[in-house]
C-alpha cells in the first residue's frame, strides 16, 4: 500500500513549501489577539471529528454530507484568515488541522458523488448496490483554484 501511494503521489505536482511558509509569516502581521492559539485550534479538531462521525459516518445523507462540508470549508476558511499564533506548537497544530480539513474536504466530496451504498457505507437516499453504474474507482484532485474535480472510471477498484 505504500508503494502504491508513494507512485500515486509522484505523479501529481506538490505545493511549493517556501511560499506556503512565506504567505503564513505574512499572516503573522496579524494581531495576536486574532490568531487561533493551540487550545483553539484544539478544540476545533475535536469539533471536526465530531462532525466527520456525525456526517461522514456508517450511515450518510445527501443532506448531511452538505453539512459537513458546510462546516469543513467554514473551517478552512478561518484557519486560512486567522492563521496561528506565534510558538511551533501552534504552527504545527495549525497545519496539523489545515490537513484534517483537507482530507476531510475529499472525504465528503467523493462520498457525496458516490450515490449507492458499498461496503460499511450505507446512504439512506441510496441504499441499494449498484455494480453496473459504481464499480470503478473515484479519482478527485483539487485544481489550482481550489476546486475539487471528481472523474469516475469503472471497472475493477484499484486496491489502495
Amino acid at each position: 500500500a505504500g508503494r502504491s501511494a508513494a507512485a500515486l503521489s509522484a505523479r501529481f505536482p506538490h505545493s511549493d513549501i517556501t511560499a506556503e511558509a512565506e504567505a503564513l509569516s505574512r499572516r503573522l502581521t496579524v494581531g495576536e489577539g486574532t490568531r487561533l492559539n493551540e487550545s483553539e485550534l484544539s478544540q476545533r479538531q475535536r469539533s471536526l471529528a465530531a462532525a466527520m462521525w456525525d456526517f461522514l459516518g456508517i450511515v450518510r445523507h445527501a443532506n448531511g454530507l452538505a453539512a459537513g462540508l458546510t462546516h469543513v470549508c467554514d473551517l478552512a476558511a478561518e484557519l486560512e484568515a486567522r492563521g496561528p499564533a506565534i510558538g511551533w506548537r501552534a504552527v504545527r497544530a495549525w497545519f496539523e488541522l489545515r490537513a484534517l480539513c483537507d482530507t476531510a474536504l475529499l472525504s465528503l466530496t467523493a462520498a457525496l458523488e458516490r450515490r449507492e451504498s458499498r461496503g460499511a457505507h450505507y446512504r439512506a437516499d441510496f441504499p441499494k448496490l449498484e455494480d453496473a453504474r459504481w464499480l470503478g474507482s473515484l479519482r478527485l484532485v483539487r485544481s489550482t483554484e481550489g476546486v475539487v474535480e471528481t472523474t469516475f472510471v469503472s471497472g475493477q477498484r484499484e486496491a489502495a
